[in-house]
């Protein structure tokens, strides 16, 4: 076995054989930090054993890695890690089809290392991760997700191996924490989709309480959009009634002569019955003006439209309710359009991303070459921002800079030169 250590600290019985194997003894710990490697050259599955009453691998950072030489073998591949508190969080990768070529396996899991917060993931999510959403509408769904990521990162493999992954956890420590909404027996295992920037739909494994693990989780490319690559590198343990990924990638509308184009795309659906397209000319009062049917489980990207001819407003909202098999239902987020269908206004027919950050996008239809002056009001009627520039004939986009702009909820209003006064478009800014 070679060892590359900037950390290794051993305590109690820690026995380095001439099989090359790492037998841990009496609760032995392995201590390993500032991204170094524990390099184990036996590829067979017990050249890690623990014996007696255990022992202990501390990774706790997510380059603090244990590079296991497995090659073209299969079996069940434990290692042993322990969490912060010294709870025993065994992590077993049982390798059901082998790998091509002389590849190698990378494990590590950490949590979160300020002491502040530790429920919310967001504040240490792996590098390759960039959000934390949630598949009920939840822009950080945090506290339905334990307080731990786990990292399985194959290499060097010309074709991956497929596997099936238990996940010990830390019941007490980092489930059923302040801060957190989950219970233990409810966990279930996801993996973080990078080619889509997603959490990927569905959850597998089954939640064994007694013995504090979440049993064969599913690493066989179930929900893949990238064929070749199969084998997902980040995991976590989710609420299976909160899970992580954003089943909606996105809503949005298109004013058209004569009627509005509503589109929506999933990147995964689970137990999806239908939706519905509702309307409104108040945003209070709605009415389902048609009704789609779902995918029921779905790991593809699904397109839907809908069309609303029936204008007889100048402004109409919309929004979805989906509904799942069970009867429970939520909706999404509401977006506006102008009706087009008098085309001597000028009309703002979408204001997106919605809440914004740093810019949002609108776009126009115009009758005709038209100079604006464009305000962004306060909920006082202060002007905030104002911006002036030429509208093109037809249906254009414009992008306004946010910066500078504090977190609040914001109108937008139009006055064109012919003396128009654009309705005005609520927005939220983040």
């Amino acid at each position: 076995m070679k060892q590359i250590f900037t950390s290794l600290f051993l305590l109690f019985s820690i026995s380095l054989q001439a099989q090359n194997r790492v037998v841990i003894n009496n609760d032995g710990f392995i201590v390993i930090s500032s991204g170094a490697f524990l390099v184990v050259d036996n590829a067979n599955t017990n050249a890690i054993v623990t014996t007696g009453t255990g022992g202990n691998i501390l990774s706790e950072a997510e380059n603090n890695r244990v590079k296991w030489n497995i090659g073209t073998n299969t079996g069940a591949y434990t290692v042993p890690f322990t969490s912060k508190a010294h709870v025993k969080i065994p992590l077993t990768t049982s390798l059901i089809t082998t790998g091509t070529g002389t590849g190698h396996i990378l494990f590590s899991t950490y949590t979160d290392n300020d002491a502040a917060d530790s429920w919310n993931n967001l504040d240490y999510m792996p590098s390759v991760v960039n959000n934390m959403r949630g598949g009920k509408g939840l822009i950080n769904n945090s506290p339905y997700v334990v307080d731990r990521f786990w990292i399985i990162d194959e290499e060097s493999y010309t074709a991956q191996p497929t596997a099936n992954i238990t996940f010990g956890y830390d019941l007490t420590n980092e489930v059923t924490v302040a801060g957190n909404s989950l219970s233990g027996g409810d966990l279930v295992a996801q993996y973080y989709e990078e080619s889509v920037n997603q959490w990927v739909n569905p959850a597998s494994g089954a939640d064994n309480l007694a013995q504090t693990r979440v049993e064969g989780a599913n690493h066989n490319g179930v929900g893949d959009h990238n064929a070749s690559n199969i084998f997902y590198k980040v995991w976590t343990l989710t609420g299976k009634f909160n899970i992580l990924p954003v089943e909606l990638l996105d809503f949005v509308g298109t004013a058209k002569e004569g009627y509005n184009l509503l589109e929506w795309r999933t990147v995964s659906e689970l137990t999806n019955d239908y939706f519905e397209l509702q309307r409104s000319v108040d945003a209070v009062d709605w009415q389902v003006i048609s009704k789609v049917n779902g995918q029921g489980t779905s790991t593809q990207t699904t397109s839907y439209k809908g069309l609303d001819k029936e204008l007889n407003h100048d402004m109409y909202y919309y929004r979805l309710k989906q509904v799942d098999f069970d009867g429970k239902f939520t909706y999404t987020k509401t977006i506006s359009l102008e009706n087009l269908s008098n085309s001597s206004k000028v009309g703002l027919t979408l204001v997106y991303p919605n809440p914004a950050t740093e810019y949002i996008n609108l776009s126009y239809y115009s009758p005709s070459i038209d100079e604006v002056q464009l305000s962004i009001m306060d909920v006082q009627g202060r002007k905030v921002k104002v911006f002036t520039f030429n509208l093109e004939k037809g249906q254009s986009m414009t992008r306004l800079n946010l910066q500078g702009l504090a977190k609040g909820y914001y109108f937008i209003k139009i006055v064109s030169q012919t003396g128009f006064y654009q309705i005005q478009k609520p927005f939220i800014k983040n």
